[in-house]
């Protein structure tokens, strides 16, 4: 029962054909203007402009991987988390008699089985990229590669999980995917750089996603170690889960 509900939420997600295209778009797409650009620059003029490849690159790559995918991972996780009830398919799952708790249960899985592929294809290209176009300097180890591939993965599941249960307890997919955009793009980094906030900075999941980087990127000007960081994204995602399972078992159908 449980892997044919999930099969059908991934159905669901799949056949709406203009939101998977603006998913692709928002992941894969960024990668590969970013680094046909960069080697364009490089072959009219390779004493001004650093060749397209490279570990530097690579980081550039993982930012715009994270932060354009994770507008793609509001998308489809608010799609996925209040999908059955703004198209009135809810109410039908209800009758039937199936559990609330596991028709909710099965939108996590499906919206995973549906993006982390897209990431995973956006990361390879960028991957690629870095070893094909880096024309001498220098290129991450396979262990680094490795680590970079699980923090990317790891952090889309995060913010899909983030949008998928917020979705859930507002009910409302334009304001849950208005909330995250602005959360992630200007009130997260607007948090982190208040330093009066002192220690609370830590409860901020853009302050663990920084700190979990296998290669420094960006310097979050304040310490915190990487067992708070797991346990903060954690918190927030069971959080937002079980608040969006809660509602979802008391919406009325």
């Amino acid at each position: 029962m449980t892997r044919r509900l999930v099969a059908a939420d991934v159905l669901k997600l799949v056949r709406r054909r203009g939101q998977m295209c603006w998913a692709l778009v928002l992941t894969v797409g960024p990668i590969l203007i970013g680094y046909a650009v960069t080697a364009g620059y490089h072959l009219s003029d390779a004493a001004r402009y650093d060749a397209a490849g490279g570990t530097r690159n690579l980081e550039n790559a993982l930012f715009l991987i994270l932060m354009l995918g994770g507008v793609a991972a509001a998308v489809l996780g608010t799609s996925a988390g209040i999908g059955d009830e703004t198209s009135g398919v809810f109410r039908e799952l209800v009758v039937t008699g199936r559990s609330r708790l596991a028709l909710f249960g099965a939108r996590p899985p499906a919206a995973l089985i549906v993006f982390l592929p897209m990431v995973l294809t956006a990361f390879g290209l960028a991957v690629a990229c870095t070893f094909l176009l880096a024309d001498g300097t220098p290129t991450p180890s396979a262990g680094t590669v490795a680590l970079e591939a699980a923090w990317v993965l790891a952090i889309a599941s995060v913010q899909l999980l983030f949008a998928l249960g917020l979705a859930a307890v507002v009910g409302s997919r334009a304001t849950a995917v208005g909330v995250l955009v602005a959360w992630q793009l200007a009130v997260s980094p607007l948090l982190l750089s208040v330093d009066q906030l002192g220690v609370v900075r830590e409860l901020v999941p853009r302050a663990a996603e920084l700190r979990l980087e296998p290669v420094a990127g960006e310097p979050l000007g304040f310490g915190m170690s990487a067992v708070t960081a797991v346990a903060v994204l954690i918190l927030w995602t069971a959080v937002l889960l079980g608040a969006g399972a809660r509602r979802t078992v008391r919406r009325d159908a």
